[in-house]
């Protein structure tokens, strides 16, 4: 079912939060001390840590609001508890026994934990996942229907939850760093991603990301992807997530830049999420100028038409 304008609410409130990030970024850096925000040294719960919090549930507010537009709020929940679980269980083998992402522990600036890990660590995952997910379907649309044959509907989970997880896994490219400098965890051993801040952190770090998202993804898609046909317009499926995206990669820019004055780290970023969001940004202009598309976008072509 399409509806042009369904979905511009949680738009314009993500759009909102959005301004006011890069709103408070620049005035971070022209007017505020920011070493004295970051107090490396004294490790204690600050406004960075504050912020996160406050912008972990803001963005989830929004992926609540986007989801449930779109498939509903059993199946939103349904897919919520199912990722944050998948999340928590690989986190909590990562720092019992050094499973999935390697050897690591998390100190008490991000509050209560559960088995070790804090609860705003496996809450952070899903906005980040969502994001990708739905930058994912709108990059590499893939056309599923009632006919599709059971190899088809696999091949094609599986392949977008492969790069569904990478779009995932570059937003950790910038913000682990940040966070082992900040001492929200520590790698016990460093690793060579990075190294000279806080001893590194290692490659296994990112190829675990990757796989946890890779399972979240194909749980999103056996969720979201059954039953009644999605809801679907230009606001809930594409300018909401994407704005979600740039919102995380703002965020990540702003930490890396302000706090953690790294450069480096910051093209990183700029190479990886923000070539994903041009990209996304250059096939909105190509739809609202009608160029060729594949199945997979005949809903797109049809909003983006109703929607001028």
């Amino acid at each position: 079912m399409n509806d042009s304008t369904r979905g511009r609410g949680a738009f314009i409130f993500m759009t909102v939060l959005t301004a006011i990030m890069l709103v408070n970024g620049v005035y971070t850096y022209l007017f505020v001390d920011a070493d004295a925000v970051y107090k490396t040294a004294v490790r204690e719960v600050g406004p960075i840590e504050l912020g996160a919090w406050v912008g972990i549930t803001l963005n989830l507010v929004f992926l609540f609001w986007n989801a449930i537009l779109i498939k509903g709020l059993a199946r939103t929940l349904i897919a919520f508890v199912l990722t944050v679980f998948t999340a928590w269980l690989a986190e909590g083998l990562g720092v019992h026994y050094g499973y999935v992402f390697g050897h690591y522990h998390y100190t008490e600036l991000l509050g209560y934990q559960i088995w070790a890990v804090p609860i705003i660590v496996c809450l952070a995952w899903e906005p980040i996942l969502y994001a990708a997910y739905c930058i994912t379907d709108f990059i590499v649309p893939s056309e599923m229907r009632k006919s599709s044959s059971f190899s088809h509907r696999v091949l094609s989970y599986l392949v977008m939850a492969v790069i569904g997880g990478i779009a995932t896994t570059a937003w950790d490219l910038m913000m682990d760093p940040f966070a082992v400098n900040r001492g929200w965890w520590v790698w016990e051993q460093g690793g060579p991603y990075m190294q000279y801040i806080a001893n590194g952190v290692p490659i296994s770090n990112f190829f675990g990301w990757w796989k946890v998202a890779f399972v979240c993804h194909l749980i999103y898609r056996l969720v979201l992807e059954t039953g009644p046909r999605p809801r679907r317009s230009l606001y809930l499926n594409v300018y909401g997530p994407m704005m979600l995206y740039l919102n995380l990669l703002l965020g990540a820019l702003s930490s890396t830049l302000i706090f953690l004055k790294r450069p480096d780290i910051a093209m990183v970023g700029i190479m990886c999420m923000g070539t994903l969001f041009l990209l996304g940004f250059v096939k909105i202009f190509l739809l609202k100028r009608g160029v060729d598309h594949s199945p997979g976008d005949a809903w797109l072509m049809e909003s983006s038409k109703s929607d001028v």
